[in-house]
Formats: C-alpha cells, structure tokens, sequence
C-alpha cells in the first residue's frame, strides 16, 4: 500500500493490495451512510432508502479502473437520495472520495472537469436541499480539499518515480563504467604480459639457437649466452608477478603494482646485449621527472622495439637514444638490419607494435615506424613533458 507524501499507514495496512485498499475504503462509505439510517438518528427510511445510501459507496469499488464514471455514479446517486427526501444524513463522503480518486489517476483535463462537476453537484445539492452558508462552504471546501489531496499525491507518487528512474540509470552507468574501467585494465595487463613475454622469449630463443655452435667453438660465450636465458627468464618472472600478484586481492590496486621505470632501461639493453647484439645508449639534454604511465611507455618502447631487431632484423648493431628538451622527450631506436617492409614487420611483431601506439599516444606523444635511410629499421617518438588531454593514437607511418 502506497505512502503518499510520507505517511506511514498503520502496520496491518501496509500490505494491503490496491483491491483489499479499495474494498475497505467502500465498507467505510458503507458504515459512514448506513449506521446513521439503522440507528434511525434522522428518522425511519424505507428499505429502498438504505439501497440508494449504499449505491453512494458500491461503485467505489471500480474507482482506480474507471475514476471518471466512478466520481459520476457516486455523485448521481448521492443527488438522487438527497432528491427523494430520505432521512437528512451526510451522502456525501462517497462523492468525495470520487473526486479524489480522478484527481490522483487522471489526466489534467479530466481533473478540471471533474472538479467543475464536483463544485456544480454541491451546488444542485443545495438547490435540492437548501443549506446553511457555513455548512455550504464547508462542503466547497471539503471538495477542493479532496481534489488538491488526490493532486498532491499524484504529484508526489510522480516525483518518487522520477526518483527511482534517474537511481536506477545511476546504477547501470556506474555498472558500465566499472565494465569499461575492467576492460581497459584487462587490456593494460594484456599489453604488459605480451611486452614482457615477447622480450623475454625473444632473448631466450635467440640465445638457445645460437647455443650448440658457441658451445663447440666458445665455450666462454656459451657460458655468457646461459647466463643471459637465466638472467631474462627471472627478470620475466618478477615482472609478470609484479604485475599479476595483486589481482586476486584487488583488481582495482594492479595500477599501484611496480612497474619498470626509467632507472630500468639500462638493465634491460644489458640484458639485450647478451645476446650479442651490440647496443649502444646515449642520453642528451637534462632529464626531468615523467609520470609514471610516461615512464612506462617508453620502457615498453625501447623493449618492443629491441626485441623486434633481436627477431626479425638479423643486425648487429642497435642504438637506443634518448633527447630531452624542456618541451618533450625525443625516443629514437634504430638498427642496421635488413630493414623489413612496414606491413610484414607489424604483422610478426603481432600485437607489439600497436601496443608502442596506444601506449605513446595515451601521453600525448606521436610513434614514427619504419624502415630508415641508408637501411635498418627505426622507432621514433616524441612525447611532450607536460601533456594534458592529448588525443589518443597520434602516430605516422614512414615509408
């Protein structure tokens, strides 16, 4: 059973339905007309008398399907006992109840003229039955008081459900931002897994194929190239459960898990080196701190884009170059490999090479991939220092 404007009805009330609601507000009606007759308080009335008093109340019972013929058939009877001059008692509750009824559950037009009918139905009332000027206000009053009641729980009963919608849109967008915001960490993890595994492997298969020739002819060497399967294979370990260690606990806390950073590089292009590519690094300009997503891309840049010539280049010299400037931080990464096609070189870094895009583009930087001139192949980036709301994916593509 409803509330309406923040009354609690009494407990047994409450679970009432709509038609148990309605069947008791008829015997109300009932028990308001017929005690007055039984009792004989305005004197004797024929048994006929008690069927018009009754007709007052019945037709309330299809008040909520039918609010308009309802108000009128209640208000007819009402006039009708009133006009055939039965025992003087007050008829009029089941008319009020009407226009209560079509002022809660119907449409604005129908609620003017029903009111308008209310108003001209106390008004042939007092033809019929001439009334004091007070106790004919007072039922003036009684009915604009039942019209603004059924009005203000109508308002009330719109404004809860308005309410309820806008929770319940609140709650799937919450529910689809939370979806996106998994997606996009599932995706982030996805990235970092596949960096970390490709580079990682990329080293181990190199030096495994290279293993039976040094071990015939440089057993040194092959003892370094053990050393370097070793050394790749931990550091592939630790990366992989510092970024997969928290997830059971709490996916939302993957974000705060180390990553490699700047300080990092080094390690990794010494690891690069064991495989026998030479590798050369140089630093110019004066660092500055990067954010930590910063920081991370362009670790993954330089990673992807050596494991890439350890792969596919066949070269035997990589450079690995890193420009500051107040304004950005300039990547370049190049070798002097057989410098593949743009087309075939993507498609057997797999996902590697898309992964360097979104990742530098999400900074606010801009990724040049390509073959570069006088042959090998080069990886560009620049990434400004101070980004903010760059678009996403700002790459070219060098023929």
């Amino acid at each position: 059973m409803s509330t309406p404007l923040g009354w609690r009805p009494p407990r047994p009330l409450q679970n009432l339905s709509a038609r148990q609601a309605d069947l008791l507000v008829v015997v109300l009606v009932l028990l308001a007309v017929e005690l007055p007759l039984a009792f004989g308080i305005s004197g004797a009335s024929p048994w006929w008398g008690y069927l018009v008093a009754a007709l007052t109340a019945l037709p309330l019972l299809l008040r909520r399907q039918a609010p308009m013929l309802t108000m009128l058939a209640v208000s007819v009877a009402d006039l009708v006992y009133i006009g055939l001059d039965l025992p003087d008692v007050w008829s009029i509750y089941g008319p009020l109840v009407g226009v209560y009824t079509v002022a809660r559950h119907s449409e604005p037009l129908i609620r003017r003229v029903t009111l308008a009918l209310a108003l001209l139905a106390v008004v042939v009332h007092n033809m019929l039955d001439p009334m004091e000027f007070q106790e004919f206000t007072f039922l003036i009053t009684c009915t604009v008081t039942a019209y603004l009641l059924g009005w203000a729980v109508r308002t009330n009963a719109a404004y809860t459900l308005a309410l309820e919608e806008r929770t319940h849109r609140l709650e799937q967008e919450q529910q689809l931002e939370a979806e996106r915001a998994t997606s996009a960490e599932r995706a982030r993890i996805a990235r970092d897994m596949h960096d970390i595994l490709s580079h990682a492997v990329a080293l181990i298969v190199v030096q495994a194929e290279s293993g039976p020739l040094v071990v015939r002819n440089d057993p040194a060497r092959a003892e370094a190239s053990f050393d370097a399967i070793a050394t790749a294979g931990r550091d592939a370990m630790a990366q992989l459960r510092r970024l997969l260690g928290m997830v059971p606990r709490d996916p939302a806390e993957v974000g705060r898990a180390p990553q490699p950073t700047m300080d990092d590089v080094p390690r990794m292009i010494e690891t690069v080196r064991a495989t026998g590519l030479r590798v050369e690094h140089s630093v110019q300009g004066t660092p500055s701190p990067l954010p930590p997503d910063t920081e991370l891309a362009v670790y993954r840049l330089i990673q992807e884009a050596l494991t890439n010539t350890v792969r596919h280049a066949r070269a035997g010299r990589a450079e690995v170059r890193l420009s500051w400037s107040r304004a950005e931080l300039a990547v370049r990464v190049h070798d002097d490999g057989i410098g593949a096609d743009l087309t075939e070189q993507q498609g057997r870094a797999g996902r590697g090479l898309v992964g360097i895009r979104e990742r530098v583009g999400a900074c606010g930087g801009m990724v040049r991939i390509g073959p570069r001139d006088g042959g090998g192949f080069a990886v560009t980036a620049e990434i400004p220092l101070a980004h903010k709301d760059f678009p996403v994916n700002r790459v070219e593509r060098r023929s």
